[in-house]
């Protein structure tokens, strides 16, 4: 990784941020490139704040939103400096190659050493007036990086000596910039004077040395590096209130360094906090302050006092992105299923200062960015009743917004809506078919129909979410899609809309709600109901097929075949024979060696009702109730053949099967029924033995479903192995579980 040693270009400027920085980069997988949709519904970025200020966005479990990602800006900075100290005499190229290169670093070496020339560029004549002050800069900037670098920090790898700037440095630095006459070089020779003190072991010489200067260079960003410096000693001193006031002005003035200002600013109390601010008269640096102090304290008084300093701030828009998030955060706490009992914890959460707060800022209209304010009053408003005043902010939005704005504008439409029917009817617990709910139905449409328009949703087992990769807007959709239909759930309570918005899994336990659902989905359907069908992940076609797998496990072969008929999901591949078994249960052994006809769910079907019918006639009792006894074991949750149940209505979290189905997924009894017929028709001990043997795995799954191994019961003897060993001891098939079967070996060592 190259350097980029000198002139400070890829350092931070302070003590505070250089630890800052690296503490970043070394936790920034767990900090950055989150997923903050799912957070709020209140997008900050529709502020359309400077970037340098996107990292104070507020974001729940981590310090920073993101962070200040033009690493570069320093580079680019000096790229233009230097340009312009050459004047064409080298190329940029050279330029940056010997500035930002490791290779650049190498060949400079021998320069250094008395070559005349290095093998990049070697027509470079380094003996010109300004080549020389080009090769002094680079040279001494060198020996001040090498201290920069030099520091030790707790994470790491490798415990270093610290290395510091030596006194005769800094006075041949000093000399240098006392001494020079082009401007350019001069304010350069001055920041490595403040670079080179910082990183010696006397910082404090740094403030003597900035207070006499400051006049004589130009408050632009070298200045303000060297103000953050200045912090960083006074924070080392833990004089905060003099750092903290150093900070206040980068984070005014210098736009780039406001990530190192925040990140550096140390928290104060009261009174120190009050002192800091009296040694500032810039209305600027004064919202700068208080913005650094609401950040980590109380968002509302800073907003309050830096409206009053400078109404049109973007410190003020800032914090209210940050209020308004925090807000949201608190209304997530409330777990309520009840649409009545939810607004009544809104009511209880929200905050009532920042609504009066927010209100009267928008009302007297003096902020930088008016639709923002419009936006933030429309959501507190929409979420206390006063639905119309919010849907008055809104007009504002959609009349002149930009596209973001606008965009915000439609996802707290659906927000008011939903809010605005609870509080017109106070009575309302349910919205039943009607007038009333008609008439919220229309209003929700436009907004609804083009959040579902902005991207995809992504569909597990019988759960959606959305696909953020896909999303279209700006604005953050993922918390308003699931909020939204969340309230619709609770908002349709005891209606098939309800299962549509807010699937439940226990919904298709009920035969009664699987009919009317199917007649719902088949039906003539208004727009806002073929909407929730749309977004709704089960279809028809998973209907069927659930009430297929039904009545197969049930036994109701033919009848589960009707609805196989209708669903083309009965075509899906399983991964392995359904109708053979074996001494161990391997799925994966299975799946992987498995090279014969590709069985499907219809096909496995239509093979049972054969085997069924076998039994029924008669015909081939033993291979037919031995296969039979198979395929439900295998379709079992023990057997190979899980895929046969998998889907969106039948499904398990890994080995979690919930109550209802597990009745019939953890079950072998099925299986043991066939197999007990199967024993009942074999006609040779090598028969008689693999039926035992199923059996007493049958027998085994029942006690892992409901016996378990515990401190009393830690094995047991089933009949199955019983009548193995004592009546088939003589079978190959007896062998062969010992070889593979380490319980049953269990088994004969205990027995013995």
């Amino acid at each position: 990784m190259k350097r980029n040693f000198f002139i400070v270009f890829a350092l931070l400027s302070s003590a505070v941020a250089v630890v800052s920085y690296k503490s970043i980069q070394a936790c920034a997988d767990g900090w950055f490139g989150m997923n903050n949709e799912w957070q709020a519904i209140f997008t900050p970025e529709v502020a359309e704040l400077d970037s340098t200020l996107s990292p104070m966005f507020y974001v729940t479990q981590a310090q920073w939103y993101s962070s200040y990602s033009d690493w570069n800006w320093k580079e680019d900075q000096a790229m233009i400096e230097w340009k312009e100290f050459f004047k064409g005499e080298i190329s940029e190229e050279a330029i940056r190659f010997y500035l930002f290169t490791n290779e650049g670093e190498q060949e400079f070496a021998s320069i250094i050493k008395g070559a005349n020339s290095s093998k990049s560029y070697p027509d470079l004549n380094w003996n010109t007036p300004k080549m020389k002050e080009f090769k002094s800069f680079l040279q001494l900037a060198l020996e001040v990086d090498n201290a920069a670098d030099g520091r030790y920090y707790s994470w790491d790898y490798d415990v270093k000596k610290e290395v510091f700037v030596g006194e005769l440095l800094i006075q041949e630095l000093q000399l240098k910039y006392k001494s020079a006459t082009n401007e350019i070089m001069k304010v350069k020779w001055w920041f490595q004077v403040v670079k080179a003190m910082y990183y010696s072991n006397n910082q404090k010489a740094l403030i003597g040395f900035l207070e006499e200067t400051k006049g004589a260079v130009p408050h632009g960003t070298y200045y303000y590096r060297a103000l953050d410096y200045l912090g960083g000693v006074y924070h080392a001193l833990q004089n905060f209130p003099m750092a903290n006031a150093m900070y206040s002005k980068v984070m005014a003035h210098c736009a780039p360094l406001r990530f190192d200002a925040i990140f550096s600013y140390h928290a104060m109390n009261q009174s120190d906090f009050n002192f800091t601010l009296n040694l500032i008269s810039d209305p600027e640096e004064k919202a700068a302050m208080w913005v650094l102090q609401g950040y980590y304290t109380d968002e509302m008084e800073a907003m309050k006092a830096i409206y009053a300093l400078k109404p049109n701030s973007v410190m003020l828009d800032l914090l209210l992105t940050r209020s308004m998030n925090k807000m949201e955060a608190a209304l997530a706490n409330s777990n309520r299923d009840n649409y009545r009992e939810y607004i009544a914890d809104v009511q209880l959460s929200i905050d009532k200062k920042l609504i009066e707060f927010v209100n009267q800022v928008n009302n007297e209209g003096k902020t930088r960015d008016k639709h923002t304010w419009n936006l933030a009053a429309a959501y507190l408003n929409a979420l206390t009743g006063e639905n119309k005043r919010a849907e008055e902010e809104l007009n504002k939005v959609f009349a002149s917004g930009s596209e973001i704005e606008k965009d915000q504008a439609r996802t707290l439409s659906i927000v008011n809506e939903i809010m605005r029917v609870g509080f017109e009817n106070k009575n309302l617990w349910s919205l039943y078919d009607g007038e009333e709910a008609r008439a919220f139905e229309s209003r929700i449409y436009p907004h609804l129909k083009w959040l579902v328009s902005q991207g995809e949703t992504q569909t597990y087992d019988s759960y959606s979410y959305w696909d953020v990769s896909s999303k279209k807007t700006k604005v953050r959709v993922e918390l308003v899609f699931s909020w939204t239909k969340r309230m619709l759930g609770m908002l349709y309570a005891y209606q098939i809309q309800s299962e549509l918005a807010s699937p439940n899994g226990a919904y298709y336990h009920d035969k009664y709600n699987i009919s009317e659902v199917k007649k719902f989905m088949q039906g003539e359907r208004s727009d806002f109901e073929k909407l929730l069908l749309q977004i709704y992940p089960i279809k028809l076609e998973d209907i069927e097929l659930y009430e297929g797998l039904v009545l197969a496990y049930a036994g109701q072969l033919e009848k589960a075949k009707e609805h196989f008929l209708k669903s083309k999901l009965s075509n899906e591949v399983l991964l392995s024979d359904p109708f053979v078994a074996g001494i161990q249960d391997c799925h994966d052994c299975d799946h992987e060696n498995y090279r014969g006809r590709k069985w499907t769910r219809m096909t496995t079907l239509n093979r049972m009702i054969q085997l069924q019918q076998n039994l029924l006639r008669n015909t081939d009792m033993y291979y037919s109730a031995l296969t039979l006894g198979n395929a439900y074991y295998n379709l079992s949750y023990y057997g190979n053949s899980r895929v046969f149940y998998q889907s969106k209505l039948m499904y398990s979290w890994g080995n979690s099967i919930d109550d209802f189905h597990s009745k019939f997924l953890n079950s072998s009894n099925r299986a043991k029924d066939y197999y007990r017929t199967a024993l009942q028709y074999a006609q040779s001990d090598e028969q008689r033995a693999k039926c035992e043997y199923f059996i007493a795995k049958c027998d085994r799954n029942a006690f892992y479903n409901f016996g378990w191994v515990n401190n009393e019961i830690d094995f047991l003897a089933w009949d199955g192995f019983v009548n193995l060993k004592s009546k088939y001891s003589n079978t190959k098939f007896y062998n062969e579980v010992i070889r593979e079967c380490g319980y049953f070996r269990t088994y004969l060592s205990k027995a013995n």
